[in-house]
């Protein structure tokens, strides 16, 4: 599984094991009918130890979740395109 994902996500640094148990079940149900994704959110400055600001956090979660949620329907167009209803 790690080397798929690696190979098909080069981009990829680093799985959670939440995320990759997910990862797992969707590699495995039933004609690849489970689609899975991961995304995660590191609010501290490691080269200083620091936490980000309330502020910048604020602004990197808004920031984080407007484009995973482009990103989801996205997906969810060009997988259903049919039950797509405007």
């Amino acid at each position: 599984m790690l080397t798929r994902i690696t190979t098909e996500m080069p981009h990829t640094v680093s799985i959670e094991m939440e995320t990759f148990h997910l990862y797992d079940l969707a590699d495995v149900s039933v004609g690849h009918s489970v689609h899975a994704f991961g995304c995660a959110m590191i609010i501290a400055e490691r080269s200083n130890k620091n936490f980000v600001t309330p502020a910048e956090k604020e602004r990197l979660v808004t920031a984080s979740w407007n484009a995973l949620g482009r990103r989801l329907s996205a997906l969810v167009m060009l997988t259903y395109p049919s039950r797509i209803v405007f």
